[in-house]
């Protein structure tokens, strides 16, 4: 039996009064004022009338959010464009003469690509990875839909809390929200749904049908009466419970098989399950940046509007062409004149483009240029300079993208895949993809394809691999003069095939270990062949001088 209705909303409730919760949320406002502002309304209370308007005029430099910006397209370019992962048999279930099982793997990862580009997943990615970029924390739930087969919501910052587990994994979220009460009856029409009184009378009342109800949805792991595969909601392993507030009654008890969330945090904060990263970092500059620029364009209207010191019955034009009558007096005094400012504009510049720069590596730009402009990659730098450069960048940010690798495309494609198989997508194919060892624990399942990540990012991060061979191959080239026996150690056709995926070369272009093997078998026997004639040409010969 599912908890009770209070049960749920007090755990809700703790999770939205947590101190780790509201200092997020603190931070989150602080934030969204300089790096995001179109999200700088995350709170839901409602707030007095023009709290937020014009925050345009307390902005006199744009680089933070630029800056932020960059940080969330670069992302979304180098991971998520493109054939941006693909699919393979799992490497312990391949036999020697696996190439159908391979073929359907194959084709898997085309299926699911094609699916995903139908949905809406490019529209709600780039908002979650804006989050990810400035919040540092975001959220995108993944569901099952009649349509597109999948719907994704992303859900802002102010909407939700969650919550980590033992290994400070995030496995619990909670969002509110609110519902007219038509679009409630809408939405929770199962006949196992339960509306509350209070809903169902502004249902039945036209005068009342668009009066709000506030509600509570809750994901978490089932710790009882889980039945891997099962169909019926509340044996799955992940439960879903819609609680509404007004009514204090639980409207749904649902289910996923798979987690349905995923939740990605830049760098971790401490205990605080929420996350940290450069706008936190860097929130301090960005204030400072706006009042500095703020001065900026203040000295450089003095430097190019000057102030003019005039006599009492002086009067003057300032337009280019006007006219300024001065008496005698004045002259004499030397009036006008220019009113001299003491600030340096230069000094200025220099502060304001110090803290632009030191705001950019912060956010990675100089890696996003590195890696989306040719121009920039070969700007008076060598090979070696460019692949050093690359490999410095790189080294960076891959702590933040293990993290996207780990906490979103991972549960994020075996969602996909487990949405996918129960909707008959791979009906076709699924006698390859069942496990037919019968000395398999997993014999008679579905085993899950091998995810290869392939885009721009992994690209590049192969290549800094294939970059770092070659400049062994430099290092020891005196010593293979020396003792050429000592390249014996390594495996060359390995090593080739590696560098071939890892510069981005069609796969399908590659002859398979088998076809390689064949043809050598063929070329050794041909030259035995060869051989042998030379052999019995030359003996030939011999004997025929012999006589």
């Amino acid at each position: 039996m599912p908890d009770s209705a209070d049960s749920y909303i007090q755990r809700a409730d703790g999770l939205f009064n947590s101190q780790h919760y509201i200092n997020n949320q603190t931070i989150s406002d602080d934030v969204a004022s300089l790096f995001i502002p179109r999200r700088s309304e995350i709170q839901t209370q409602e707030k007095g009338k023009g709290t937020d308007a014009g925050w345009y005029d307390h902005i006199y430099d744009s680089a933070p959010i630029e800056a932020a910006q960059i940080l969330a397209q670069g992302q979304y370019d180098l991971l998520f464009t493109g054939d941006w992962f693909e699919t393979e048999a799992p490497q312990e279930s391949l036999g020697e003469e696996d190439h159908d099982k391979e073929v359907a793997y194959s084709i898997v990862g085309k299926r699911m690509r094609k699916v995903i580009d139908k949905s809406n997943f490019k529209l709600e990615i780039q908002e979650f990875l804006a989050d990810r970029s400035t919040m540092h924390t975001s959220l995108i739930l993944v569901e099952e839909d009649e349509e597109d087969l999948i719907f994704h919501t992303h859900i802002p910052v102010g909407q939700y809390a969650i919550a980590e587990n033992h290994k400070k994994q995030v496995d619990l979220f909670v969002r509110k929200f609110k519902l007219t009460a038509r679009q409630a009856k809408e939405k929770f029409k199962k006949e196992t749904d339960k509306l509350g009184a209070k809903v169902m009378e502004a249902v039945n009342n036209p005068a009342k049908q668009e009066e709000k109800f506030e509600f509570y949805h809750m994901v978490e792991p089932r710790i009882k009466g889980v039945k891997p595969g099962s169909d019926i909601p509340s044996e799955m392993s992940w439960a879903s419970i819609y609680v509404c507030l007004d009514d204090k009654n639980l409207v749904r008890e649902g289910g996923y098989q798979e987690q349905p969330f995923m939740c990605s945090r830049f760098n971790r904060w401490g205990d605080s399950p929420y996350g940290t990263g450069p706008s936190h970092i860097q929130l301090s500059r960005a204030r400072s940046l706006q009042k500095k620029e703020q001065t900026l364009q203040a000295l450089g209207n003095r430097v190019t509007s000057p102030g003019i010191i005039v006599g009492p019955g002086q009067e003057d034009d300032p337009d280019p062409f006007g006219v300024t009558v001065a008496t005698l007096e004045d002259a004499a005094m030397g009036l006008p004149r220019e009113w001299k400012y003491a600030g340096d504009y230069n000094v200025s510049r220099d502060m304001v483009d110090r803290d632009i720069r030191k705001l950019e590596d912060s956010f990675f730009v100089p890696l996003f240029k590195l890696l989306t402009s040719d121009s920039e990659r070969q700007r008076e730098k060598t090979a070696f300079e460019t692949a050093k450069m690359l490999e410095e960048q790189v080294g960076r940010a891959s702590p933040t993208f293990s993290r996207l690798d780990e906490e979103v495309i991972d549960l994020y494609l075996k969602r996909v895949f487990g949405i996918m198989l129960r909707t008959g997508e791979f009906n076709d194919i699924i006698q390859h993809l069942i496990v037919t060892d019968p000395e398999s624990e997993q014999a008679g399942e579905i085993e899950l394809p091998q995810l290869i990540f392939t885009s721009k990012l992994a690209m590049a991060m192969k290549a800094v691999r294939s970059n770092s061979f070659m400049q062994f191959l430099q290092t020891i080239a005196l010593v293979v003069q020396v003792r050429p026996e000592v390249l014996d150690n390594t495996n060359w056709d390995l090593k080739y095939r590696n560098l071939w995926k890892d510069s981005g070369q069609p796969e399908e272009e590659l002859f398979g270990a088998e076809d390689v093997a064949k043809a050598r078998e063929a070329q050794a026997k041909a030259q035995q062949m060869q051989m042998a004639l030379e052999m019995g040409k030359t003996g030939s010969e011999i004997e025929k001088n012999i006589r």
